[in-house]
């Protein structure tokens, strides 16, 4: 989905804040990566002997992936930049499966905007009893955060020198415009760039 948003001409690749930041060669390469386990009913924490196959579904494995944690990455670099809270909700890319003794709820996170913290929305429940349904009340209007890598001409490092003669790095962008140029569409408000090696 990422990709989608992007100018070729100015940009290797980009992936969602909260999957795996893994570069090569400026393509994310583990970017779709997550958990490879299905969720299979019914799950431990239920008493089997209640249990009822929703009618849609041909086996009990429900095809949908596990929890994963590939947010944790980019979480702790955005918390140790003061990059976490932007003031505005925004969708993390990780799956979140939460089980109850009765039901179990698959969820995505997103990142509060007024606190920071990570909440989980359900998108769709299974119950014990075969019921199963779509979250009609899910209607949380939250922004997609996207990381970017640039090509290699976008971005140039210059040397200057403070007082004291100590030598710092100063990383410039070549022309301002490219950045917007990024990026092929104007509906991304707020965009915070990091910058990964290649």
């Amino acid at each position: 989905m990422a990709e989608d948003y992007i100018n070729t001409e100015y940009a290797y690749d980009a992936r969602c804040v909260g999957s795996i930041p893994t570069i090569k060669n400026g393509k994310f390469i583990h970017k779709n990566s997550g958990n490879s386990a299905t969720v299979k009913l019914p799950p431990s924490e239920w008493d089997a002997s209640n249990y009822t196959r929703p009618t849609k579904l041909e086996s009990d494995d429900t095809g949908c992936y596990d929890t994963d944690n590939n947010y944790e990455t980019d979480q702790k670099a955005m918390e140790k930049a003061n990059l976490a809270d932007i003031k505005e909700d925004y969708w993390l890319a990780p799956r979140n499966v939460r089980v109850t003794s009765e039901k179990v709820k698959f969820c995505v996170p997103i990142v509060n905007g007024g606190s920071g913290n990570i909440q989980y929305f359900a998108v769709c429940t299974v119950n014990i009893n075969g019921s199963a349904y779509g979250e009609s009340s899910f209607t949380r209007d939250s922004r997609l955060r996207i990381c970017i890598s640039l090509k290699s001409n976008i971005i140039k490092i210059t040397r200057r020198r403070r007082n004291g003669g100590k030598s710092i790095y100063n990383r410039k962008i070549s022309v301002t415009n490219h950045i917007k140029c990024a990026f092929n569409s104007n509906n991304l408000l707020k965009a915070h760039f990091m910058f990964y090696s290649k």
